[in-house]
């Protein structure tokens, strides 16, 4: 399911955005567009302009998609994107909801997601630290952690900004789940990892 989405979104930008885009802008534009976007995020999160955070937020999430359509349609893959691809998405969604806790009546399942966020974050530099053979193929469950990660920030800023009942607690389950699958995602890889430092000794 998740290929079949990826592919809609490919073709999306390549009937529309991709035919007026020069070829010497590249997917790392993109990723040093969504870096400079996250203090901007940040900065009306803090003077809670929580609307205006989330109008930046989706466009944020836009370019995303955008620098991974573009690498894969055009073949415009680069070690540096792969290092900045990875790290601006995951500090664009832990720095805004680390902030957004602040705000949020129920900061300690932002915590837990932050949490686990960090813990795969550590486990990937770690593996790339012990030079494993091969990396662990778990994007079954990282798809649809991103996802409802994008989700449950979209809910929590516009709680937030709205003060909705409903709305909050749609956030509150968004973030469980998202917290839910990082847990497995988490387990998973490090089940992966031991598994294949097992078999190459």
């Amino acid at each position: 399911m998740s290929n079949i989405i990826q592919e809609t979104i490919d073709q999306f930008w390549k009937k529309s955005l991709f035919r007026i885009l020069p070829k010497k802008v590249t997917p790392n534009y993109f990723t040093a567009l969504r870096l400079i976007l996250i203090p901007v995020i940040l900065y009306f999160i803090a003077m809670q302009y929580f609307w205006w955070a989330l109008i930046f937020f989706i466009i944020s999430a836009v370019t995303d998609t955008i620098d991974g359509s573009l690498a894969r349609v055009r073949k415009q893959t680069s070690p540096l994107g792969k290092l900045l691809d990875p790290i601006a998405d995951k500090l664009l969604i832990i720095l805004i909801l680390i902030l957004a806790a602040f705000f949020y009546i129920h900061s300690a399942i932002i915590f837990l997601v932050v949490l686990f966020d960090l813990l795969a974050l550590l486990s990937g530099l770690l593996f790339i630290i012990l030079k494993s053979p091969e990396a662990p193929n778990v994007n079954w469950g990282g798809k649809s952690k991103a996802l409802f990660e994008i989700i449950s920030v979209v809910l929590v800023l516009v709680f937030l900004a709205s003060t909705n009942y409903w709305i909050g607690l749609a956030s509150f389950i968004a973030l469980a789940i998202t917290a839910i699958l990082s847990l497995l995602v988490l387990a998973t890889y490090w089940i992966v990892t031991v598994t294949v430092e097992v078999r190459h000794k």
